[in-house]
């Protein structure tokens, strides 16, 4: 073979593996391409799950338990029963025990498959801690992801008034809370019970609109006696009793009520320790911190004993006019330095003669009592913070000053 015929032969089999090369890669990749498609679209997952709780709001000390229905669908309603689906229901932060079968296998079938179980609090449950439940499902189809689904479930303690301690210590200054120091002033202790700590701010703050105009401006607008929070619901006792926090009081003063005793709307006020803060105290609180700091009735002081609630509607005017002498325990029922301010309370009045449904229950510091006041007057408020005592004790009780 002659030098021309060798180039010629060595050319012609560099392009055949050229060539060969060239179309191993395109079938490659395109058996590639066909195998991602194939792996990640084409095999469907033929289940779903729904979780639904009796309530999702659980209150210690009042409900014992929650029943929690799972319902895992067959999306397509066909049978598949080459594959085996597995489930398994935990939950996540340990609040509750559980009680039932939560593992299983589901058969491939047309039918949902049903699963009940019962999820009872435990003691350490705090207030605001949210228990997930967690469903898992798995098949043993191959390429198809577990999925997971959640419900949710609120554990919340009953709130309410307990009675009072250390009452001497009422009004002194808690220096080491400062949250939003420069507006309140400083923190002032209002109450203390087993279970919670109160403080108040010093200042009373001019929200500069009216009541009406703010709670409208924040969305209240369409509340109604049901929506008020559990905060505001659980230190208005003796209304809740009477049936004042239903569905059809759609009045205005339990708008204002709901705007005042709404968490969300005064978290500016909270720190880390806090529970939770609020527009101000609520008449009923009010009126068991007054009365447990006058052991002696003397000196122009006496119980306010006379309070009440006519039914369904709000609260009487517990015969206080006159009582709250200014600089009484520094101020935290009356200052001198408020000079006529009026600030709210976190109740509604009583339903008056003339038929009138906006008035909520205030301080005036000219009548040195509670009055009633409409909503749609100036708003002013003395923002309440509640922290557990125990926490109190550890962080706050050696700052207390009587100044």
């Amino acid at each position: 073979m002659n030098k021309k015929k060798v180039i010629i032969f060595i050319f012609i089999t560099l392009v055949v593996i050229a060539f060969s090369i060239t179309c191993g890669k395109t079938y490659a990749k395109y058996v590639l391409t066909r195998h991602y498609e194939v792996t990640f679209s084409s095999l469907p997952f033929y289940f779903d799950a729904e979780a639904k709780a009796t309530k999702n709001d659980y209150i210690k000390e009042e409900d014992k338990n929650i029943t929690v229905e799972i319902t895992i669908k067959n999306n397509d309603g066909t049978n598949y029963n080459e594959y085996e689906t597995k489930y398994e229901i935990t939950c996540k932060n340990s609040n509750f025990t559980m009680t039932g079968t939560n593992t299983g296998s589901i058969e491939n079938t047309k039918t949902d498959k049903k699963v009940t179980l019962q999820f009872t609090p435990k003691d350490e449950g705090q207030l605001n801690t949210t228990e997930e439940i967690i469903l898992k499902i798995k098949s043993t189809e191959p390429y198809v992801k577990e999925i997971e689904k959640t419900i949710s479930i609120k554990v919340k303690e009953k709130i309410s008034i307990g009675e009072a301690i250390n009452a001497e210590k009422y009004g002194m200054k808690v220096k080491n809370y400062t949250t939003e120091k420069v507006e309140v002033g400083c923190w002032r202790l209002f109450y203390q019970d087993e279970d919670y700590t109160y403080l108040i701010s010093d200042n009373v703050i001019n929200l500069v609109q009216s009541l009406e105009n703010l709670y409208k401006e924040a969305g209240y607008d369409d509340y109604t006696g049901a929506d008020v929070s559990e905060v505001g619901q659980g230190l208005n006792p003796m209304l809740k009793e009477k049936g004042g926090f239903s569905a059809s009081n759609t009045y205005k003063n339990i708008k204002a009520v709901a705007y005042l005793t709404n968490p969300d709307q005064w978290q500016k006020y909270k720190s880390d320790d806090a529970e939770y803060a609020i527009g101000g105290p609520t008449i009923e609180l009010l009126v068991k911190s007054f009365n447990a700091t006058v052991e002696v009735e003397e000196d122009g002081r006496r119980r306010i004993s006379a309070l009440g609630v006519d039914e369904g509607v709000g609260y009487n005017n517990a015969g206080a006019s006159g009582l709250f002498l200014p600089n009484y325990n520094h101020g935290i029922y009356n200052h001198e330095a408020f000079k006529g301010a009026m600030w709210e309370l976190g109740s509604p009045a009583r339903l008056q003669e003339n038929g009138s449904t906006d008035l909520v229950k205030h301080v005036t510091q000219e009548y040195k009592g509670i009055s009633d006041g409409g909503v749609n007057m100036t708003c002013s408020v003395r923002p309440l913070v509640c922290i557990r005592t125990s926490v109190f004790e550890s962080n706050y009780e050696t700052s207390l000053v009587d100044e």
